[in-house]
């Protein structure tokens, strides 16, 4: 993203709009238990569950990447993201020369988030994660990913099964839409549900939708939990 901006744009602007990054990163991560190790560039290493240990790590991590989503949106506008969780055991501790060392996290987990990174930036919603995250994530999180097609990472040499965050379905729409008075709705169970019913309301029943869209549950949402996705033989 900075560095497409980087050639329009004054250097004090891009600072700004890297300030503003990091700062939603730096918030949510600190609110979900994490810490951001390190900055590189116009990226960021969160960690969960080191140095301190943490109850759901991985839940953690994935219920931060949910939020960031929808506030790097909102302050990013037009400006693209990518955000990839992984999870594993990892080694950490200091690592450098005798001069300087720095605190920091090395394993195949700090690899493949790495790399889901790069390939959520050309995903819609931004936001990709390995599925041995979502399996490590308490149940209450889990729930709230679905999962895709399995990739071959580069220079990993293994498979990674794609997750993603659940998005509301047309149901929950409308049932957001019901509760703001927008208009009568009906059931949102009748069959007959009408894409185009909101579009001069969409914005703001989308906001109502993502303060509290990353948590809906999906146990009504059939074939989109982990338990209706059973790992693929040979992954």
């Amino acid at each position: 993203g900075s560095t497409k901006i980087a050639v329009t744009e004054e250097p004090a602007a891009v600072v700004d709009l890297l300030n503003d990054f990091f700062k939603v990163v730096v918030d949510l991560v600190d609110l979900h238990g994490g810490f951001v190790n390190k900055f590189q560039g116009d990226a960021a290493l969160a960690i969960f569950g080191a140095p301190l240990p943490h109850p759901d790590a991985a839940g953690a991590a994935l219920a931060a990447a949910r939020e960031m989503r929808i506030q790097l949106g909102d302050v990013l506008g037009g400006t693209g993201f990518g955000i990839g969780v992984s999870a594993g055991q990892v080694v950490a501790g200091h690592i450098g020369a005798k001069a300087r060392f720095e605190y920091t996290v090395i394993g195949d987990p700090v690899n493949e988030a790495s790399r889901l990174t790069s390939l959520a930036k050309l995903e819609q919603g931004g936001v990709l994660a390995a599925r041995r995250a979502v399996e490590a994530a308490d149940p209450e999180e889990a729930d709230r990913w679905t999962f895709g097609r399995a990739v071959e990472l580069r220079g990993r040499g293994a498979m990674t099964q794609l997750a993603r965050p659940l998005r509301p379905t047309l149901a929950d729409r409308w049932q957001a839409a019901h509760d703001l008075g927008l208009e009568e709705l009906p059931n949102v169970t009748e069959p007959t549900l009408r894409e185009n019913l909101l579009d001069d309301d969409e914005e703001e029943v989308d906001a109502a939708i993502d303060a509290d869209a990353a948590n809906i549950a999906n146990e009504n949402l059939p074939g989109r939990s982990p338990a209706e996705n059973p790992r693929p033989e040979g992954r």
